[in-house]
């Protein structure tokens, strides 16, 4: 079944103080108290690509025609994401994130989507920018987010 990213909400949690980029699962965010992010306007991509190592070898049995490289994958990097929400001054999950952004340690993060399903991670924030765009443009923050841990999907 598809469905639409409308409607899903963001939520931010916790500090975790001297948090290690770690695998989670669903007991990690248990009785975390979440403050709702208002005004989420767009969800960027969550990505992050493998880093791999590469090699080539001559091919011993045919070895007039190039080699194929090989590729292992080695290193998979901290995914990230930016996140947009139309600025609100009076908004305490935007404040939040703005302290988020100063702090060294990450949060809890959590975002609901419209079926209701959840996904939860540990974050960095390491931008605020504000979005000014067009004259007519609502002004906005994005925030760029830096995983340090794997989403943990419920339904």
């Amino acid at each position: 079944m598809f469905f639409a990213t409308s409607g899903t909400t963001l939520f931010i949690g916790a500090v975790r103080s001297g948090w290690l980029a770690q695998q989670v699962d669903a007991s990690a965010f248990a009785g975390e108290a979440w403050v709702q992010v208002n005004g989420l306007s767009s969800l960027g991509r969550t990505s992050g690509e493998w880093q791999t190592i590469d090699t080539t070898l001559p091919n011993t049995t045919d070895p007039d025609n190039p080699p194929i490289p090989n590729h292992e994958k080695a290193v998979r990097p901290a995914y990230t994401m930016e996140v947009v929400v139309a600025q609100d001054s009076q908004d305490t999950g935007q404040a939040v994130m703005l302290t988020a952004e100063s702090a060294v340690d990450p949060y809890a993060f959590m975002l609901t989507l419209a079926d209701g399903s959840e996904r939860q991670f540990i974050a960095h924030i390491v931008s605020a920018s504000q979005v000014m765009d067009e004259a007519n443009s609502v002004v906005c923050w994005s925030f760029g987010l830096l995983m340090q841990s794997n989403i943990v999907r419920t339904a």
